[in-house]
């Protein structure tokens, strides 16, 4: 039908351009495309319930996460399990990882295989530094709030109540080592657990599960970027917000545009479109600026052919003069 012609067609027509080559990618679905995640996902949807059915002896539980799955299955045909997902596309590999010592990861997660029961704690992967937004740096000061925040929170509902201490030391060490005082994480992960307590407990009484929220909601109608000042930045967080505007701040000197080349081609401005462009005149000093979807270099050679339109036209009028 129409739909499957038109995803057939985007699908075959995907290009890129290196070295001022162009190149097209046969297989696949392209990276940073709208639709490249609506397809993968939709492929997903359709491995796991096509090789499910499939299977004979059905898990005891299956979750996904994009393309990370965990699931439970019998040992002694684990074998038919990873075969049927490995040959369901030979285009689509899939590597796996079995329970080792009675625990397996996933995602953020270590899951511990105890007294047939399963217990929780937060996994750090082997790549993990620690590393996270200095304390020092020339960062609004809401980031390094959240960051405190977002930690604690991984350490507290990842994890079952056993590893709390833990975890908690980990975070603080953590928070130390990237130069954080004590008495700015202390309080805000006291005021963190108070409020993760107090939800629990609401929780527990009217038996919902309920979002964890980081910031104080509020209605914006609108957004904007500014990059960020510590001089001004509360003056405008304060105009902003009272016109339900919300503030994001941007900070452009960063270290990746002084030490990291760029990979991607550089397009000439004459190729770029739906910009705002100049144009100077050569005899004074206006200029005349306008907005164009197009290819700059066509609404320049139209601009062009306007000057050429009017100057015949003016010579037209002189020799009937």
């Amino acid at each position: 039908d129409w739909f499957t012609h038109s995803i057939t067609f985007l699908l075959k027509n995907t290009y890129f351009q290196y070295n001022n080559e162009f190149y097209n990618q046969k297989k696949g679905t392209p990276m940073g495309s709208p639709i490249s995640g609506s397809l993968a996902e939709i492929t997903m949807q359709t491995l796991e319930t096509t090789i499910i059915k499939s299977l004979k002896l059905k898990p005891i539980f299956y979750y996904r996460y994009v393309d990370d799955i965990i699931t439970c299955y019998d040992k002694r045909h684990i074998d038919a399990l990873i075969n049927a997902f490995g040959n369901y596309c030979n285009d689509i590999k899939f590597t796996h990882e079995l329970e080792n010592n009675n625990t397996i990861h996933f995602l953020d997660m270590t899951l511990i295989h105890k007294n047939n029961k399963i217990e929780t704690n937060w996994h750090r992967k082997s790549t993990w530094s620690g590393r996270y937004i200095n304390f020092l740096s020339y960062q609004p000061h809401h980031h390094k709030t959240n960051t405190v925040i977002n930690l604690t929170d991984k350490a507290i509902l990842l994890s079952d109540k056993k590893y709390w201490d833990q975890n908690l030391k980990l975070i603080k060490h953590t928070l130390h080592e990237n130069s954080y005082p004590p008495t700015f994480y202390n309080r805000i992960i006291k005021n963190r657990l108070n409020y993760l307590h107090n939800r629990n407990d609401t929780n527990n009484n009217d038996n919902t599960q309920k979002m964890v929220p980081t910031t104080n909601p509020t209605n914006f109608t609108a957004c904007i970027k500014l990059p960020f000042s510590h001089n001004t930045a509360q003056f405008f967080q304060k105009i902003f917000k009272n016109k339900q505007i919300r503030l994001i701040h941007t900070t452009d000197n960063i270290l990746k545009g002084h030490f990291f080349t760029k990979l991607k081609t550089y397009l000439p401005n004459t190729l770029r479109s739906n910009l705002v462009y100049k144009i100077n005149c050569r005899d004074c000093p206006a200029m005349y600026i306008g907005e164009t979807s197009q290819y700059l270099s066509r609404r320049i050679y139209q601009h062009n052919l306007d000057i050429t339109s009017n100057i015949r036209a003016n010579k037209k009028k002189d020799k009937k003069v």
